[in-house]
C-alpha cells in the first residue's frame, strides 16, 4: 500500500467521520478509544497505523507501519477492541 491509495470517509454511529484506506472497507469494524481504526476478519482484530493506514509488524525490537516502516505505538501490534463504530 502506498500514502497516495484513496482514502474513504465511514461514518461512525456518533456521526463523527475517519478515512480509511480502500482496502479495509470491508474488515473496518469501529475505532479504538486511542482512536485508531479497527478492522476484523474471522477471529483476527488489528489496528491501522494513523499515518499510512496500514497494520503492524514487527521490526528488531520495535512494532512499525508495515508500509513505511515508521516505529509506532506498541498497542498496535497486539490485541486492540473497538469503543465505537
Amino acid at each position: 500500500m502506498t500514502t497516495m491509495e484513496a482514502k474513504f470517509r465511514m461514518i461512525l454511529r456518533d456521526r463523527s467521520a475517519v478515512y480509511i484506506p480502500g482496502y479495509a472497507v470491508d474488515t473496518f469494524v469501529g475505532m479504538s478509544s486511542e482512536g485508531y481504526a479497527v478492522c476484523k476478519e474471522g477471529r483476527m482484530q488489528w489496528g491501522l497505523t494513523n499515518c499510512c493506514g496500514a497494520s503492524a509488524k514487527g521490526s528488531m525490537g520495535a512494532i512499525v507501519c508495515r508500509n513505511c516502516c515508521e516505529e509506532i505505538d506498541p498497542m498496535l501490534g497486539g490485541d486492540i477492541d473497538v469503543a465505537a463504530g
